[in-house]
């Protein structure tokens, strides 16, 4: 899997060949409240700014899962993938972009749904990553 560490100014720190493992650690070394702060205060004086957070992700794959975590053990997810898109009755095949949201996600389920990630097991993420 691909990593990437998401920082309130636009900074990332991104690496290949990570475990489910090195994913879980991340979770826990992200500065998430020390990032979370700077990006509200960014965002009150006017300066652009990014909302932090962890992405992972296939070189060989359209699929991510984007993490956010605002309030303490809550994490919020995006799951983006490519579906593909049937158009006049069939005959012209197209592709459209998901984007499922998820809020509110305790670590334990979070830990979950990366596990099904780590797997590829992409059928069963989709609807746990649903609102």
């Amino acid at each position: 899997m691909e990593l990437t560490q998401q920082q309130h100014n636009f900074n990332t720190n991104q690496s290949t060949d990570q475990t489910l493992g090195n994913v879980h650690a991340a979770l826990n070394n992200f500065l998430w409240h020390e990032e979370w702060t700077l990006y509200h205060q960014k965002n009150q004086e006017g300066e652009e700014a990014c909302p932090p957070g962890i992405i992972v992700g296939y070189p060989d794959s359209d699929k991510t899962l984007h993490i956010f975590m605002e309030n303490e053990g809550q994490y919020d997810l995006f799951f983006d993938y490519t579906e593909p898109l049937y158009l006049w009755l069939g005959f012209y095949k197209t592709t459209k972009r998901v984007h499922n949201f998820r809020a509110n996600i305790p670590l334990d389920e979070l830990k979950e749904l990366l596990t099904l990630f780590a797997d590829k097991n992409f059928e069963a993420l989709k609807p746990r990553t649903r609102e």
